[in-house]
């Protein structure tokens, strides 16, 4: 009979809680164990709580995962609980930290990409405007041109 044969209702019911709190577990996993971590030794972070990492492992009983997070866990002071969870319960949660990082990227990339045309516009695109209607006294609009001036030994012409 394997541990997770030993869970309780209850004990079910908290380490569904702990899953659906995936905000905490891509926390924990930004800041305490990696992404490679993970994939590498099985286990996930499920909680941090009062200064207890509880972390799921697919076999609690490895010894290599367990020699690689407890130094991790007490050097911040922190204690150790794990729990069994089963390899889909691993997947998920690292699958929807991979997508949550993939769109979070996008999401910078938009952001820059927005925030490097408002800088164009506000400073090079309005300034051009600027000087253009203060030089011929009429408004940028005005000056819009169906076609782009050609250059032609030296005489530019419409």
């Amino acid at each position: 009979m394997s541990q997770a044969d030993h869970f309780s209702d209850s004990d079910n019911d908290s380490l569904s809680s702990m899953i659906n709190n995936k905000k905490q577990i891509f926390e924990i996993i930004d800041s305490i164990v990696s992404l490679e971590s993970c994939l590498h030794y099985q286990f996930v972070p499920l909680a941090l709580k009062d200064k207890v990492l509880t972390l799921g492992m697919i076999n609690p009983e490895d010894k290599n995962g367990y020699n690689f997070i407890y130094p991790i866990v007490t050097s911040l002071n922190y204690r150790l609980e794990i729990l069994p969870v089963n390899d889909k319960v691993h997947q998920s949660i690292l699958a929807a930290y991979l997508k949550k990082d993939l769109i979070d990227q996008d999401h910078r990339d938009y952001k820059q990409d927005d925030s490097q045309q408002d800088f164009k516009q506000t400073v090079i695109d309005q300034r051009s405007e600027q000087r253009e209607s203060a030089v011929l006294g009429v408004s940028p609009m005005s000056n819009f041109r169906k076609k782009a001036p050609s250059f032609d030994g030296g005489v530019i012409s419409d």
